[in-house]
Formats: structure tokens, sequence, C-alpha cells
């Protein structure tokens, strides 16, 4: 799912710089979150974008976990305010 913000006017000759961030993840790695703010030369947020999403196995085509040095690579991605996602596929405990 992708959640994108469009804030501010871009004109054509303005350089952009994107900021990449995982912001959460299970704990297994294998569904994940991630943002990227785009600003201007002054700075300015222009534009933010939200993407979750899951890694899938080539062979399983089933949700699965990412290779352990490619985990510890996006793991060096996280923000500040990174939270553990619930895993979907685990059942949840009955409502109180």
């Amino acid at each position: 799912m992708d959640e994108l913000r469009y804030l501010r006017e871009v004109n054509v000759d303005e350089t952009i710089t994107a900021a990449y961030r995982l912001t959460g993840a299970g704990e297994d790695g294998a569904r994940w979150q991630v943002s990227v703010d785009m600003t201007n030369s002054d700075n300015a947020v222009v534009a933010t974008v939200m993407t979750t999403g899951a890694w899938i196995g080539l062979r399983s085509r089933r949700i699965t976990a990412p290779p352990t040095d490619l985990a510890a690579a996006v793991n060096d991605l996280r923000s500040d305010d990174f939270v553990v996602l619930e895993n979907a596929n685990r059942p949840r405990p009955p409502s109180p």
C-alpha cells in the first residue's frame, strides 16, 4: 500500500533530495514499512511517500523473511520512530 502526499509545488529546475527511512518491520523482516521525505534546496518538505510491503519468495510465492545479509543492510536504515509491525500470519489473541 502506498500513500503519497504532495505538500508544495516544485519547479522543473529545482533540486530535490529524498530521505529514505525504514519506519517499521516485522520481527523477521518479512513485512516492512518505509517513508520517503522529499525536500527542496530550502529544506522544506515538498512531498512524502509511505509504503507498506513484504518480501516475496521467488520459489514459494509467499511472504518470507529476506536473506540475512539483506536484512542486516535494511536494518541500518531504521528511523528514530521505528516500530515493530505485527505479524499478520500469526493468530491474534482474542479481544477482551
